[in-house]
């Protein structure tokens, strides 16, 4: 009889213990991986401002970057979108690029 409270204790302690470990790596997952962004949740590191070279292939853009505001057309289209996309993100209380998982 004694045999099976000792594997009791085993067994309980190995269940304490894999509490113990889940607990830790749970709470290592969650903090950020850079500390200048505590809220940014992604494990990619964040990267404030990217430049159209990184994003784009093609052939150069060389003054399209500016050219753009000349057009009040388009002018007018940006800053349209743009109120729509801040004020889309002021109710949702997160940045434009958000990688949070939903639960």
């Amino acid at each position: 009889m004694k045999w099976h409270i000792e594997m009791w204790r085993i067994t309980i302690w190995r269940i304490a213990l894999g509490a113990l470990f889940t607990v830790t790596l749970w709470n290592q997952a969650a903090l950020a991986v850079d500390p200048r962004y505590p809220d940014w949740p992604c494990a990619q590191a964040k990267v404030p401002e990217i430049s159209v070279a990184a994003v784009w292939a093609g052939p150069p853009l060389d003054d399209a970057e500016s050219k753009w505001k000349d057009d009040p057309k388009v002018s007018a289209l940006v800053a349209k979108l743009w109120r729509a996309v801040s004020r889309s993100m002021r109710r949702r209380r997160r940045s434009p690029v958000s990688c949070r998982l939903r639960r």
